[in-house]
């Protein structure tokens, strides 16, 4: 009775999964840290700074240097050379002083500097936009040169504010404002 069968043995199963598991999450991760290591590394760039805005008197010295080129055969092209060179000065206005110059007619623009520009700055400026008026509306027929003329007039003019602007800014007053200004 010593003698005892044995137990038939018992099938050990070893389980390599776990390990397997642990070791290929290892792998990943040692994989990952890896690429991310040698991924190329971004220069941190700025943000792009947007380029200087012209003032209006530069936007408007740029646009009658580049009318200068424009070579006029016709009574037509004059007349649409002229108003074009008008359209320069009133949209100097808008972005000088903010009078909205191109969508008022020549008295409404020059109500609305009645306090922005002196007596002589403002008979310039009506001088060359009633210029402009009588070649657009009345028809006027300006002799050929006329044209040069009109533009250098509608420059100076232009520079004339400017100047004037100008002035008010280094006396350190307080600087002429068009009604537009002043209500903003």
């Amino acid at each position: 009775a010593l003698l005892r069968d044995v137990r038939p043995p018992v099938a050990v199963y070893r389980t390599i999964w776990a390990p397997a598991i642990l070791g290929g999450a290892a792998l990943l991760l040692l994989a990952g840290y890896a690429l991310y290591r040698r991924r190329p590394r971004m220069a941190s760039t700025p943000e792009p700074v947007a380029p200087r805005q012209p003032s209006a008197l530069e936007w408007a010295e740029a646009e009658f240097a580049r009318m200068e080129g424009v070579t006029v055969h016709d009574e037509e092209a004059l007349r649409q050379y002229i108003d074009d060179t008008s359209d320069v000065v009133r949209e100097y206005l808008l972005r000088r002083v903010g009078v909205a110059a191109p969508r008022l007619t020549t008295l409404e623009t020059l109500i609305a500097l009645r306090d922005a520009v002196t007596d002589g700055t403002r008979g310039a400026l009506r001088e060359t936009l009633d210029g402009a008026d009588y070649v657009k509306f009345a028809k006027q027929i300006p002799a050929q040169s006329a044209g040069r003329d009109f533009l250098e007039h509608s420059r100076e003019t232009c520079r004339a504010c400017e100047r004037e602007w100008a002035a008010d800014a280094r006396k350190g007053s307080t600087p002429r404002m068009s009604p537009t200004e002043q209500s903003a």
